[in-house]
């Protein structure tokens, strides 16, 4: 490796010596593994649920509730304990699939409900 700079790359004996004269190391850019789950917050003081639920884009108000429950759950007092919390969190979502199956059922067009 280089003499001059132990960032530059240049096998030993075959840097130009730019690396001297450089001023400003390029940093590397890579792409964070599963960037999708990773939002830019730093605008924000603190976020709370309610942020996180639409800086995801959830929408669903059974998911919703179900991840209110599951981010806090046991600890928000009010006599709820963890296990009281995750039973509630499979209810929503048992409740979001229940949803989708209705809606994968085909409706009657207006047609074929005229006399």
């Amino acid at each position: 490796m280089c003499q001059h700079d132990s960032g530059c790359n240049a096998p030993e004996g075959e840097c130009s010596g730019a690396c001297r004269n450089a001023t400003q190391v390029t940093p590397v850019v890579t792409q964070r593994k599963h960037s999708h789950y990773f939002k830019n917050v730093s605008h924000l003081k603190d976020i709370d649920v309610y942020r996180v639920l639409k800086l995801f884009n959830v929408t669903d108000p059974c998911v919703q509730h179900a991840v209110k429950k599951l981010l806090v759950a046991g600890g928000r007092g009010a006599g709820k304990d963890i296990e009281r919390d995750l039973r509630e969190a499979v209810d929503s979502i048992n409740r979001a699939l229940q949803m989708i199956a209705e809606d994968d059922v085909p409706q009657p067009s207006r047609d074929s409900l005229q006399p």
